[in-house]
């Protein structure tokens, strides 16, 4: 019988079943800057490559800083004919939706890595570095 059989067979409080159990896992800062940024990226509707994520130690939990670009439908458009950059700050059309989708994706970025990375998330921060404008309308052919 291996050395791995008899482990699997050895009762649970016995010293070849506690034997196989010592050791430790461990997650890669790099593994986690990669959930934290897919999860964000699917969140926004970004590409991956375009969100940056720092992390560091702060009393042994995770500081999370994330930047990321925000994709709007220009169809969509900003109040009352007014700019998108205009109201990227405001409280209503464009800027609401930008802050309530960049929210979302901040709290995706704490749960993903407490949730599938196995870190505690003591601060999670994200910076909306640009507004991307999509046009999804169709276009008549002339």
């Amino acid at each position: 019988m291996t050395a791995a059989a008899e482990a699997l067979a050895a009762p649970r409080g016995s010293a070849v079943a506690a034997a196989d159990r010592r050791g430790r896992t461990t997650v890669s800062g790099r593994a986690l800057r990669a959930v934290a940024a897919s999860g964000v990226a699917v969140e926004l509707g970004v590409p991956r490559k375009d969100v940056s994520v720092e992390l560091r130690d702060e009393r042994g939990r995770l500081a999370v800083l994330v930047r990321t670009p925000v994709v709007v439908d220009a169809a969509d458009g900003a109040p009352n004919g007014s700019s998108v950059g205009a109201s990227a700050g405001a409280t209503d059309g464009v800027g609401r939706d930008v802050l309530t989708r960049a929210e979302a994706a901040r709290a995706r970025a704490a749960r993903d890595l407490a949730d599938l990375g196995g870190a505690g998330v003591g601060v999670c921060c994200l910076v909306v570095t640009e507004i991307r404008l999509q046009d999804h309308r169709r276009r008549e052919l002339s």
